[in-house]
């Protein structure tokens, strides 16, 4: 246990324990930390509307594409049946 405690305090000093699960932080690391959370949600909000956007994109493209093929079938039948 003695091991244990002395590694535990020269962790504690050296600011690293809180790598092994510990909890001392300080404020300015709890303001990091919401700072980076932050610009995680703008990120993830552009990601969204950029998926979004490309959804549409693609759908209308989709469509177009279905449209054309539909059109020259028709044309095709028309042009066979005269």
């Amino acid at each position: 246990h003695l091991t244990i405690n002395l590694l535990k305090n020269c962790l504690d000093k050296t600011g690293h324990y809180t790598l092994l699960g510990g909890t001392n932080e300080s404020e300015e690391s709890v303001s990091d930390k919401n700072a980076i959370a932050e610009q995680l949600s703008r990120i993830n909000s552009q990601l969204s509307e950029r998926t979004l956007r490309n959804r549409r994109t693609w759908s209308i493209v989709k469509t177009v594409l279905i449209s054309i093929i539909i059109i020259t079938f028709l044309i095709m039948l028309l042009s066979v049946a005269k």
